[in-house]
Order: structure tokens, then C-alpha cells, then sequence
């Protein structure tokens, strides 16, 4: 997903697989905000959830946010899309 901040550039939302990073969308790819998962410490150290903002997108702190919400949410209707089928259930 992508978007114009209010200075004029260019980002995006990339879905990966543990996390969910925005960044800049041109050659540099400059990450600006990541989103990690929680984590319940089976493999690893156990961890909350947690939104990273870096410094220079403080001037469109609410625009990362309400876009991050935005991304999550389609995140979490395909991941449950996606166990419904596995399971073979409904709508």
C-alpha cells in the first residue's frame, strides 16, 4: 500500500513475513516505521507488540499510524482468510 505524506514524498507499506515495515518509496527504501509482532517465547525471547517510528516521520506521526492500522487490518483479514481455507471452513 502506498501514500503521499504531507511533505510531498512518496511511501509504502510492506507486508512481510514477522513484521510489517513502511518505508520510502523510491530508490533509497529509507525505513521509516516497522511493526513487530508479539512474540509468545517458544523460540526466542518472548516480546509485545510494538510500533518503531523513526525520528524524521514525526511530522506525520498520526498519518503512520492511521495508515499502519489500516495495513494491520488487511493483514489480519488475509491471514484469516488464509486459516479458514487451510481448515477448510466457510465464509
Amino acid at each position: 500500500r502506498t501514500f503521499t505524506g504531507p511533505d510531498g514524498l512518496p511511501y509504502r507499506w510492506d507486508m512481510l513475513f514477522r513484521v510489517v515495515v513502511l518505508s520510502l518509496d523510491d530508490e533509497s527504501r529509507s525505513e521509516i516505521a516497522r511493526y513487530h509482532r508479539a512474540t509468545v517465547g517458544i523460540i526466542g525471547k518472548k516480546r509485545k507488540a510494538s510500533l518503531e517510528i523513526a525520528p524524521q516521520a514525526e511530522h506525520m506521526l498520526d498519518l503512520v499510524i492511521l495508515t499502519f492500522i489500516y495495513v494491520e487490518k488487511l493483514r489480519m483479514d488475509k491471514e484469516t482468510r488464509r486459516k479458514r481455507g487451510a481448515s477448510g471452513g466457510g465464509p
